[in-house]
């Protein structure tokens, strides 16, 4: 069996939960080096969970799995929201986030200039979105180039 149909639901869960907290995970290709730690790999099960195998997984994986795991946890926090409201506001707030190329109009002066393998230089940004699912709006985004 290929090394990377090894990845269940444990690992994107403990990969993911790992990238949680550390502010430096903001790829997959950081989440990739993450994964290399002592610590995450015991979470995860695994050696290392490659960006390209997590990319699959995601693109497979079913939200429903883990209803057992929100409901475990609900079931031990039972007065979060009696004790503290905001907290208990974000533990239900679910939010999507995507980053996404937009290619600029070559002519546009301000234009960011981004070299792209063998297509040479593309005037291109990336947009960072997070948004709230239930109120579909964005709760934080910003647009990056080079430099």
């Amino acid at each position: 069996m290929p090394r990377n149909q090894r990845l269940h639901l444990r690992g994107v869960v403990g990969v993911l939960l790992a990238a949680a907290f550390e502010p430096a995970a903001r790829s997959l290709r950081t989440v990739d080096d993450l994964s290399l730690h002592a610590d995450v790999q015991a979470l995860t099960g695994v050696g290392r969970v490659a960006r390209s195998t997590l990319s699959d997984a995601l693109a497979k994986f079913d939200p429903q799995a883990l209803a057992p795991l929100v409901a475990a946890l609900q079931k031990q926090l039972p007065h979060l929201a009696r004790l503290d409201p905001e907290t208990a506001g974000l533990a239900r707030r679910i939010v999507a986030a995507d980053g996404s190329w937009f290619n600029l109009a070559g002519e546009v002066v301000h234009a960011l200039h981004c070299a792209r393998g063998n297509a040479g230089t593309q005037s291109r940004v990336r947009l960072n979105l997070q948004l709230d699912v239930d109120s579909f709006c964005p709760t934080d985004f910003d647009v990056s180039g080079d430099g």
